[in-house]
């Protein structure tokens, strides 16, 4: 017992006898002080260890588990912000570049387009089912650069994209070093520079069917194109230039002049290229998908592209229009309609047309 524990047992008999107290009163208090001392439990020392041990558990939870939903665990957040950076910085490039070109914004994408199918040998079906999901070049180009990385077609990629999964999930999903995806970005934007700014003539792909063509000019008209195309005695053809011909033409965009020239014209078929016009009747409309009544009274079902249904005119798209739509084979082979537009129906096509 301690010298102070003395003094107190002291001071009680005093204090207990001189108040003629019970017996059991003394033995209270002194079980009392006993439980004082009891030692107490210390919640600064254990949440100051408690804290940082729960954090790095967390942390490492993080790093495997997917706890940030579609953007994945905390690498590929990580990961994730890196790409957006670099993304974002591409892709302010990349549209600076274009404005430089000129006001046609349809100019730029063609020039771009044009770039993709000859840099990185893509099928123009793959290119316009990319558009068709309002991807961007630089989503394109990556989604190209993932895809042959991971030995997957560039539609599986888009379909990923498309349920918001991040890019620092799909490159840990299927391995891929981060450290080369940069190097691509970077190459893209060299390439865009050597491609779109430096030629005074920058050379362009374009396809489609004639809808016109005047000999007296020199004139060239494509259906769906929002400009007419240049003929000088320097261009080839290996086709004769009839309405309805599909032909593919090689040309040089003069940005002083702002003129398309075309220095090689050939046919191609739509098919081999993954394209699909398709001329018809709308007979109905739900949501994202139209149902088609084609010349021989059949009925065919074509989704409408994101681009499409982003649209402005989306809303206008209705039964009972006459439309020509350009198409493509999407996941399930099913047809997509990346182009829209409403024709005057011939007189007698559809004798049971509908009011």
């Amino acid at each position: 017992m301690t010298r102070e524990e003395k003094q107190i047992n002291t001071w009680l008999n005093d204090s207990l006898q001189s108040i003629h107290a019970g017996s059991d009163l003394f033995g209270k208090v002194q079980k009392r002080l006993e439980t004082s001392k009891k030692p107490s439990f210390h919640w600064y020392g254990f949440l100051k260890k408690a804290i940082p041990v729960s954090l790095a558990i967390m942390l490492l939870v993080s790093f495997v588990f997917p706890v940030f939903g579609s953007d994945g665990n905390l690498m590929d957040l990580y990961y994730n912000y890196r790409f957006q950076k670099n993304m974002t910085s591409l892709r302010n490039t990349t549209n600076d570049e274009m404005k430089n070109l000129d006001k046609n914004i349809n100019i730029s994408r063609l020039l771009m387009n044009t770039i993709l199918e000859e840099q990185y040998q893509l099928n123009p079906s793959i290119v316009q089912y990319m558009r068709s999901h309002n991807m961007d070049a630089v989503e394109m180009v990556m989604t190209l650069y993932v895809s042959r990385q991971a030995n997957l077609e560039p539609t599986e990629i888009v379909n990923l994209r498309n349920q918001n999964i991040s890019w620092g999930r799909i490159i840990r999903k299927f391995r891929i070093k981060p450290r080369l995806a940069f190097q691509q970005m970077s190459m893209m934007r060299d390439h865009i520079h050597d491609k779109m700014v430096m030629p005074v003539e920058k050379k362009l792909l374009i396809r489609g069917r004639v809808e016109a063509y005047i000999s007296e000019k020199q004139i060239l008209v494509l259906e769906n194109a929002p400009f007419v195309v240049h003929l000088d005695s320097d261009t080839t053809s290996t086709v004769s230039l009839v309405q309805g011909a599909y032909i593919q033409i090689e040309a040089f965009y003069t940005l002083d002049t702002q003129i398309v020239t075309a220095y090689e014209i050939a046919s191609y078929d739509p098919q081999k290229v993954g394209m699909i016009t398709i001329t018809g009747e709308i007979l109905e409309r739900y949501g994202n998908q139209i149902t088609l009544r084609l010349r021989d009274q059949s009925s065919l079902h074509i989704k409408l592209s994101p681009k499409i249904m982003n649209s402005p005119l989306s809303p206008l798209i209705r039964s009972s229009l006459f439309v020509r739509v350009e198409a493509i084979r999407g996941l399930n082979n099913d047809l997509i309609a990346i182009n829209l537009k409403r024709l005057v129906p011939p007189v007698g096509v559809f004798k049971d047309s509908l009011p």
